[in-house]
């Protein structure tokens, strides 16, 4: 194979990702150009490079195929589901990829396709096929392929690192979220412009440089120059015309091209477009229905426009486009409307339809909503909604046009697109007192982070129908719960809980269900039963199914049960939820049951809790909708902080700052105060504790932080401050509300020793009460540096130990170290053994629970979204971190070691 011309930096950093992932470190990349810089040459040519060394699959967006979900990675799904055997995948993994290539069962009906279950078995599936031989797969023009494809792709592109495999793609520049590596694919110099010239035989030094002075270094555009020179031309022997009109672009390029074939080869071209790339058969029964047939396409064959085979498709994408823009717009429609007289697709008929009327049409309306139906079931969300606002568009009915406009923004806001929701919510009547509409408001509202305006509107939209829609209203009531129970609004909270109960009698199905749960666990509050109140979460469950019940658990439930003080319950119930929702794959709610478990696990399980808020902004941030890790960002942010952990409190901060949330700046600064707290940088600790003062003030219930601020302003020995801060927090009754974490602090201040030893008694005796072993840890360990001070030891290393085991419960390493520290000033040797939870990393610690309680690597892969290549790279780092050889050694370790002994959700 001749090499490419100017593309030798491309082609080396291509083999040496194909060099690395048949070693088994994959890697994925798109190359981003301009239109005919020879991006497919590029991937031709890196094929060629794999070629006996790795089974190589290669799939091409296709621009009229944007709209069919899956359309992108069946050609890879294919062949690899029949060289993989059955035992390699889940059987619910290999259902779901069965389900992308048949798309309808055995009874003609349309089978569901989740994406993110279908994201993960397609990893399964990469991974297994690559264990066997290296894989390399190639996309082209990536940017147009359908959505659903899109996201499955990119989700194993990303997680390719521990695997035999690689992925490189092709895009036009566009807006890509840059999740994966983007690598443009430069302009070729002058000096490669004239080599490529010399290659297609244009020997005429002059000749070449007038070409590339005419048309620039586009590799396309030039190639298209030379079809239009004679021999002589290009020889030289002949002067070229003067003045030369070569195409300026890409597309002027292609349209001159089809505009030189003759007028029956045109109308077949724009039937070719049409259909996009379709079986000669196919293209043979519209051409009937036009008195053509395929003979027609025989001078666009030899022009190199189409390639007929098996498909009959175009060489490149701008030619059909250029092949389309040919027809006139009443062509168009009637061509569109005689392929959905051949299709057999009721999704393609439906788009055919559409495509071939402009006035209202409710019979098509209905068709194209009916494929709005079917694209939702199969995964494709954003076309969905697209045909939705179509048929919304072919509506003679406004009541019609209004409930198409709102299934279509509902499926914009399940996918977090602000934009596209906003704008077809602005379309429906203002004031119109619709449950539907306030409903899709509010969760836009949501998504702008306006919490307020939404609770606002929807409890005044409740007010409203309640006499006439008692579920409606309890519907909208229900979801003000959240974002007031989340920000700790009690009194609005029992206001709304009054509201809720009024209208209880009344309700009847999902709405009942809910009202009745929220309604048990408040009143454990004031005196109801845990029996009752589980056993009402429990009917919510089994009638809604875990992933629909599973977000209301654990936006306003699990804070209830917490408040309530039942962290046991709390704690069974929210692992049953996430392990079944990992067994589901079900990762949007799940990110609303991980957010719960990082507040549920925090001053309990350090490291869990920290687990849990980075995977829920992981996976959040792979299914391209960030906010909806939001709480756990603003819980992990404090959380790391607390633990020293810069990395974590970082990937926390980084999308707390990208956030207008009300609390999301203050959490920041909160978890960036008591991080450097915790590394003894009071200095730096204060700067945030100030910034944080003018951002919220004091006596914020969701975050506090003024016991840190007092004790900051006490390390700095500004104790005058300190005193004084004290004191105004005590006539505010923040000392009352807080006595064991503001107990520390007034015991730190209190001069008299016995006075102080009483007060942080108090203060420990709070903390054991409400649970909070990080505060009663730094109690213990405050008293005991007093007491070292004062050269009283023996009393102080009594509760330096105590401090180190609460700690080490906790599983905070750092806190671990300082009081290491003040043992060695109490005169105890330094212990020197780390624990687990210092030496592992957050997803290593979770491997090694796993394996610990007899998981499989197979489980562990499931369980944790990753293939079991990754879990056997992890466990052979956990190995050498922790000095043992195997997973038995790993098991004996465990017997002895809290660390180890803690269960993580398995089955």
């Amino acid at each position: 194979m001749q090499e490419l011309v100017g593309r030798h930096a491309e082609l080396s950093d291509a083999r040496a990702r194909i060099d690395r992932a048949v070693e088994g470190a994959g890697s994925s990349l798109i190359l981003v150009g301009e239109a005919g810089i020879g991006k497919s040459s590029l991937l031709d040519a890196i094929a060629d490079i794999a070629a006996g060394r790795m089974q190589i699959l290669r799939a091409r967006g296709i621009e009229d195929e944007v709209g069919f979900s899956w359309s992108g990675i069946t050609p890879i799904v294919r062949p690899l589901l029949a060289a993989v055997d059955e035992h390699q995948l889940a059987p619910m993994r290999r259902q779901m990829l069965m389900d992308v290539i048949a798309p309808v069962d055995g009874c003609g009906h349309e089978v569901s396709v989740e994406l993110y279950p279908l994201c993960l078995a397609l990893l399964d599936l990469v991974a297994a096929a690559a264990a066997e031989r290296p894989v390399l797969l190639l996309v082209d023009d990536i940017h147009w392929i359908d959505r659903a494809s899109a996201l499955a792709l990119g989700f194993v592109g990303r997680r390719l690192e521990h695997e035999y495999a690689a992925l490189i793609a092709t895009s036009r520049p566009s807006e890509l979220d840059g999740s994966i590596p983007i690598a443009t694919v430069a302009s070729l110099t002058r000096e490669q412009a004239v080599e490529i010239l010399l290659n297609h035989g244009v020997t005429s030094a002059v000749v070449r440089d007038a070409l590339v002075d005419a048309v620039g270094t586009n590799p396309l555009l030039l190639q298209s120059s030379t079809r239009e020179l004679s021999a002589e031309i290009r020889r030289g022997s002949k002067p070229l015309p003067d003045p030369i009109h070569f195409p300026a672009t890409v597309m002027e390029g292609a349209s001159r091209r089809i505009a030189e074939l003759p007028d029956r080869t045109r109308e077949a071209l724009a039937a070719v477009a049409v259909l996009g790339t379709a079986s000669p058969i196919e293209v043979s029964r519209l051409l009937d229905v036009l008195d053509s047939d395929l003979t027609c396409l025989e001078p666009a064959e030899c022009a190199d426009v189409v390639d007929i085979g098996d498909t009959i498709r175009f060489t490149h994408p701008t030619l059909r486009t250029a092949a389309y823009r040919s027809a006139s717009a009443p062509e168009l429609r009637r061509l569109h409307g005689m392929a959905a007289t051949i299709a057999h697709d009721p999704i393609t008929i439906a788009m055919h339809l559409a495509a071939s009327t402009i006035g209202p049409d409710e019979l098509i309306a209905a068709e194209v909503e009916s494929a709005a139906e079917r694209l939702t079931r199969r995964g494709a969300a954003a076309v969905a909604a697209a045909q939705y606002v179509r048929a919304a568009q072919l509506s003679p009915v406004g009541e019609d046009a209004c409930r198409r406009r709102l299934l279509g923004a509902g499926l914009f806001l399940d996918l977090g697109l602000i934009d596209e929701a906003e704008s077809l919510l602005a379309e429906l009547p203002q004031g119109d007192v619709h449950v539907a509409t306030a409903h899709a408001q509010a969760r836009l509202l949501h998504l702008q982070e306006l919490d307020d305006a939404g609770c606002l509107l929807l409890r005044s939209t409740a007010e409203r129908v309640a006499p006439f829609d008692p579920d409606g209203a309890a519907r909208l009531l229900v979801e003000c719960l959240a974002p007031m129970v989340r920000e700790g609004r009690l009194l609005e909270v029992l206001d709304l809980i009054a509201q809720l109960e009024r209208v209880r009698p009344q309700l009847t199905g999902i709405e009942a269900r809910r009202a009745t749960a929220v309604l048990a666990v408040f009143s454990l509050v004031s005196g109801g039963t845990i029996a009752d109140a589980m056993a009402s979460i429990d009917v919510l469950i089994r009638n809604d199914g875990v992933p629909a019940a599973a977000p209301f658990i654990a936006e306003v439930i699990a804070p209830i049960l917490a408040y309530a003080n039942r962290g046991d319950e709390l704690g069974a119930l929210l692992d049953s939820v996430e392990r079944n929702l990992r067994d589901r794959a079900a990762i949007v709610p799940l990110i609303s049951v991980l957010a719960a478990q990082q507040l549920r696990n925090f001053g309990t399980d350090q490291p869990r809790s920290i687990g849990a808020g980075e995977e829920a902004i992981r996976l959040a941030d792979e299914i391209g909708r960030p906010k909806l890790a939001m709480m756990a960002a603003i819980g992990l942010a404090v959380g790391a902080g607390i633990a020293g952990d810069a990395v974590a409190h970082h990937r926390a901060a980084t999308l707390l700052q990208s956030s207008s949330y009300p609390h999301a700046e203050a959490a920041r600064l909160t978890g960036l105060g008591v991080l450097h707290q915790t590394s003894g940088r009071p200095e730096e600790a204060l700067l945030a504790w100030e910034a944080l003062i003018r951002c919220r003030g004091f006596g914020d219930p969701l975050l506090t932080f003024e016991a840190d601020y007092i004790e900051t302003l006490i390390r700095l020995g500004r104790l005058d401050e300190a005193r004084s801060m004290l004191k105004r927090f005590d006539s505010e009754g923040l000392v009352q509300r807080s006595p064991g974490i503001l107990g520390r602090v007034v015991a730190m201040l209190t001069p008299d020793d016995e006075a102080a030893g009483a007060q942080f008694m108090a203060a420990i005796e709070a903390c054991r009460l409400s649970r909070n072993h990080i505060g009663e840890g730094r109690a213990e360990l405050a008293w005991g540096e007093r007491l070292r001070r004062k050269r009283r030891r023996a009393e102080a290393r009594v509760h330096l130990h105590r401090a180190a085991d609460l700690f080490h419960h906790v599983g905070l390493a750092s806190w671990e170290a300082r009081v290491e520290t003040e043992l060695q000033a109490a005169g105890v040797p330094t212990d020197t053994s780390l624990p687990v939870h210092a030496i592992l990393t957050s997803q290593e610690l979770r491997v090694a629970r796993l394996v610990a309680a007899g998981a499989s690597n197979r489980d562990i892969g499931l369980d944790l979204f990753v293939s079991q290549r990754t879990v056997e790279t992890h466990l052979t780092t956990i190995f050498r971190k922790l000095g043992v050889k195997n997973r038995r050694e790993l098991a004996a370790r465990a017997v002895d070691d809290i660390d180890l002994r803690r269960q993580s959700n398995v089955p």
